[in-house]
């Protein structure tokens, strides 16, 4: 290896950054990073002595970021899209095809290097996106019908190979962890129309309009504020299957103290209404096509979900060798699925299915002539008549209520003037 020196220039001392993070669960984690650069004078000092954040973040190495979906790439995105689907061309990552709005056919919404979603921490702003306790971004516990992130909600996105870092916390983080970057204002203001929209062959297709509202700089107070609609309106090739999407988002940014200190609130607010796909015996689809589905009065699996998401950060910059961070964040998931087969169309003598123009349809029929009380609170024989009646819905919630708050502190620490390493 080449002997790389590098001389770093922070007014008349030279510095290294020794970031302490304490975490959610108030565990101190220590992380070390040495800041180098290209050049050999950096200056990260502001007029009134304090040190300038934005030039200590352009010294401080990546950590251990693989790959990071750029600004550009997402900024010309389809609108439509599902969020995850930008990760396509992140090396080692295998996007599984969803479809449509954000509608995903099994529990696993994409693998990474041999790792699945569920093992894979997914943070918004350095917030775990669905549930503080459990990994990933949907999919799992037969929520395929998710929409936590929508396109436009974010404005590019980084992947962290293997354990957590301090920096990028997350749980069941065990292949890795994608952090996704909110969706800022900037300094100038613009108002903007988007629309986009396809078919599959002349059936279905997927459609999307939105509207953005930038104000730029609002004189005499600094705020900068971002507004944020779209509708998704996504009926599949597969007859009787769709997704309504509702996304709002909201972002303000206020500086104080002569830009040394920050507030920050992100808020959003994803609704989604599904038809999801039923299993179809290959028979069905040999005699009516690949877009057969079962009409709605013999079987169907109606979702309804929502996503709220509101982190308040703050930042300042205490003195030329502290900055102290902490985040606030609320959320809440709702996941509520109902599954429906018409009882008429059931035959004992197969169970778990029905029978349609004599060909099975997948099901979650269950004749229990007496179920325990651990599958239903109720008795189908007594209330309904028989069993089958009396079982042909089926319900599945899936609430999530987090809150908590993600404190930090870095110091910057004088070393001597030469500071030399071996890379």
């Amino acid at each position: 290896m080449d002997k790389v020196h590098k001389e770093i220039n922070m007014s008349t001392l030279r510095r290294h950054i020794i970031a302490v993070t304490s975490a959610l669960y108030g565990i101190a984690l220590p992380s070390v990073a040495l800041a180098q650069t290209a050049s050999s004078q950096v200056t990260a000092q502001t007029a009134s002595g304090a040190v300038d954040l934005k030039a200590i973040s352009k010294i401080a190495p990546a950590e251990k970021a693989v790959t990071a979906v750029s600004k550009k790439t997402v900024k010309h995105a389809a609108p439509s899209a599902n969020f995850q689907s930008v990760l396509k061309d992140v090396p080692g990552m295998n996007v599984i095809s969803s479809g449509p709005g954000n509608l995903s056919a099994t529990d696993n919404e994409f693998t990474y290097q041999g790792f699945t979603s569920a093992q894979m921490a997914s943070n918004f702003d350095g917030v775990p996106i669905i549930n503080t306790f459990r990994g990933g971004a949907g999919g799992t516990g037969d929520d395929h019908a998710f929409t936590p992130l929508s396109m436009g909600q974010f404005s590019s996105v980084k992947v962290y190979s293997g354990a957590n870092q301090p920096s990028q916390n997350g749980i069941n983080s065990l292949g890795g962890t994608i952090s996704y970057e909110p969706s800022l204002p900037t300094s100038r203001f613009y108002f903007d129309l988007n629309g986009s929209g396809g078919k599959y062959n002349n059936i279905g297709g997927e459609y999307t309009s939105g509207i953005s509202i930038n104000s730029g700089i609002i004189p005499g107070t600094k705020t900068e504020m971002l507004f944020k609609y779209s509708y998704t309106h996504a009926p599949s090739f597969q007859r009787n299957v769709y997704a309504d999407i509702n996304s709002y988002y909201g972002a303000i940014v206020q500086p104080y103290d002569h830009g040394l200190s920050q507030l920050k609130l992100i808020a959003l607010y994803n609704n989604e209404q599904a038809r999801q796909p039923s299993l179809v015996p290959l028979s069905l689809l040999d005699r009516f096509g690949s877009s057969y589905q079962p009409p709605l009065n013999v079987a169907y699996s109606a979702t309804h979900t929502q996503a709220v998401n509101i982190i308040l950060s703050w930042k300042s910059i205490l003195n030329r060798y502290m900055l102290a961070k902490t985040k606030f964040f609320v959320e809440q998931q709702d996941d509520n699925r109902t599954s429906f087969t018409n009882s008429a169309y059931y035959d004992p003598n197969h169970y778990g299915y029905a029978f349609y123009q004599g060909y099975p349809v997948g099901t979650d029929l269950e004749p229990y002539a007496a179920p325990p009380t651990a599958n239903n609170l109720y008795n189908p024989v007594a209330l309904f008549g028989s069993a089958v009646n009396g079982t042909q819905y089926h319900n599945y919630i899936d609430n999530i209520h987090s809150f908590g708050f993600l404190p930090s502190i870095t110091f910057f620490i004088p070393v001597p003037r030469h500071f030399k390493w071996v890379a």
